[in-house]
């Protein structure tokens, strides 16, 4: 791949992404025509003597747009100038379909002079030793956790957002610091991490709306008898995996909200959820072992078949009590072996 073809692809990701809002509503070929324009204006880069140039005296006048015109020029000045900044947000969820094709992009487009700095937001996922060998000159940053003032704006910026009477309350910042409060207390460490203050803004959201009388300026008592059972590390977890679900299986893919809600929808992404469950059991039951306990799990087949009881209950109980839940065991005997394998355990019988 040559110079210029690479950013012809670049400019036909921005192009895309500033003029073709909500691509995956739509069919491929419903947005053929988009990518044809958007190649078409590609088409009229070239590098010449190390400059990027626009090659306008080939350019139907009806073909493009003002606003696309002066778009193309503007990337061709801040290129040339040296300026351009490009900002690719969500490199993880490339991983692993589309990492390799991406990468031999980037490493490209690090060579030219004419982008200052590229910026890649992603979860670690082992790749920073993989961003080393690709770049020659890289920096890592990190998000800060959540400070208690950041607590109070993201609360504050949740309420006002969802209950219309929240500002017409006299007492706002009692009510707001009162909040940010009961979410420190609640969450413990977890507070410092943005995505759980949300989470727990959003399953608070319905006890806030029962039992705040914002004109008022009273919570009921039942507010607060409520949040032992609400931030039960359990029920925690549970919204967490059922908000990744629907963000990865609806938001992220853009799905129409009326087929994210038919039947079948809403039945695979219940399984998901099952499924995700049991891996999280899965993952807290090696970590609350230790390696003795480990070593005797891989050669006791009673040890192994009673964890898997405890997986199955989500607690340890006599087998005449009742059980708080039932999965089905075959579905886990094969998650189960996997994990036994990464702690070097052999083999595991169903009965």
């Amino acid at each position: 791949m040559d110079d210029t073809r690479a950013l012809k692809i670049l400019y036909r990701m921005i192009y895309l992404a500033l003029f073709v809002r909500n691509i995956n509503h739509r069919k491929i070929e419903e947005t053929d025509q988009d990518r044809e324009l958007a190649d078409k204006c590609a088409s009229l880069m070239e590098i010449s003597e190390g400059k990027l140039i626009v090659r306008e005296e080939t350019l139907n006048p009806v073909d493009l747009t003002p606003l696309q015109l002066m778009t193309l020029r503007l990337f061709v000045h801040h290129f040339n100038q040296q300026t351009l900044v490009i900002l690719f947000d969500g490199f993880d969820e490339l991983v692993p379909h589309y990492k390799a094709v991406v990468y031999n992009l980037l490493s490209r487009f690090e060579r030219f002079d004419g982008i200052r700095n590229i910026f890649i937001t992603s979860r670690p996922y082992m790749l920073r030793e993989e961003f080393r060998e690709l770049f020659t000159n890289v920096a890592f940053y990190e998000l800060s956790p959540f400070s208690d003032d950041n607590i109070v704006e993201t609360v504050h910026l949740f309420m006002k957002s969802r209950f219309k009477q929240y500002l017409k309350n006299d007492n706002v910042k009692c009510l707001l610091e009162g909040l940010a409060c009961t979410l420190k207390y609640h969450l413990g460490t977890f507070s410092q991490v943005p995505l759980f203050i949300r989470m727990a803004l959003d399953v608070l959201e319905p006890l806030i709306a029962t039992n705040v009388d914002f004109v008022g300026g009273t919570i009921d008592y039942a507010f607060f008898d409520s949040l032992e059972t609400t931030f039960e590390e359990l029920n925690l977890i549970e919204t967490f995996v059922t908000n990744k679900i629907f963000k990865a299986n609806v938001e992220k893919i853009q799905l129409p909200e009326a087929a994210s809600n038919i039947s079948g929808a809403i039945s695979s992404r219940e399984m998901l959820k099952k499924y995700k469950l049991g891996t999280h059991s899965l993952l807290a039951l090696y970590e609350l072992f230790d390696p003795e306990e480990r070593t005797r799990l891989q050669v006791d087949d009673e040890l192994a078949m009673e964890c898997m009881d405890e997986i199955k209950t989500g607690m340890k109980t006599p087998a005449s009590s009742k059980r708080l839940w039932t999965i089905d065991q075959s579905s886990y005997i094969e998650p189960l072996r996997t994990t036994l394998r990464l702690y070097g355990c052999t083999e595991i019988r169903r009965r």
